[in-house]
């Protein structure tokens, strides 16, 4: 087992208490809390309080371009430095994501642009890339109103699927949220039977 023992949460959604992402990223948080009770939860509510927006500037700042002494640049350095550390030591990340557009909302990829660091949680071998991050789990909900999860139009999962294992994250769980448009508590309560799996299976592992 990884020697890290943060438990990282990352809600994207708009639509505050009314998300179904949130309410589901709530329920697997504290599932995940009572079966190890060691780990230590840092949240990022992107949705609500979100990270300032990167510039071309300082995004190729932030990923070892060049050196800058821009005050803007240096606090966006300073904050990707930070959330860097964080991935660095999760055990478990629990994203919500819900599919705005067929995609993810621009602020859970502004967290993204911050920790896909160069030499930091991925880097570059004869062999292609190599993710450095060590993350064990991640458990991605995806919640979306019609467009079904895992569909040809579902971008949110296999996105993220990518991202997440090109920085080193051993296995990705997609929980599917689709279809809330239509019954939402029904969705709900479908996500809540997929994680309750998806948590006893560590339990067992």
């Amino acid at each position: 087992m990884s020697n890290s023992n943060l438990l990282v949460r990352i809600d994207s959604s708009a639509r505050g208490t009314a998300s179904n992402s949130r309410h589901l990223t709530d329920y697997l948080t504290q599932q995940l809390l009572a079966r190890e009770e060691e780990l230590q939860l840092v949240s990022h509510d992107v949705g609500e309080n979100p990270f300032p927006q990167v510039t071309a500037e300082q995004l190729t700042a932030i990923h070892g371009s060049f050196d800058s002494e821009d005050p803007d640049i240096l606090i966006q350095q300073a904050l990707s430095d930070e959330l860097v550390e964080e991935v660095l030591n999760t055990r478990y990340l629990v994203i919500g994501a819900p599919m705005y557009n067929f995609g993810i909302p621009a602020n859970l990829k502004t967290w993204i642009d911050h920790i896909c660091r160069a030499r930091k949680t991925f880097r570059y071998t004869e062999n292609g890339p190599e993710g450095l991050s060590g993350i064990e789990e991640a458990f991605v909900v995806v919640a979306s109103g019609g467009a079904p999860v895992g569909s040809a139009v579902d971008f949110v999962s296999s996105y993220l699927r990518q991202v997440l294992g090109f920085i080193g994250v051993r296995k990705v769980h997609i929980v599917d949220a689709g279809g809330s448009g239509a019954d939402a508590d029904g969705v709900r309560a479908k996500a809540k039977a997929q994680i309750d799996e998806l948590v006893g299976s560590l339990a067992e592992a």
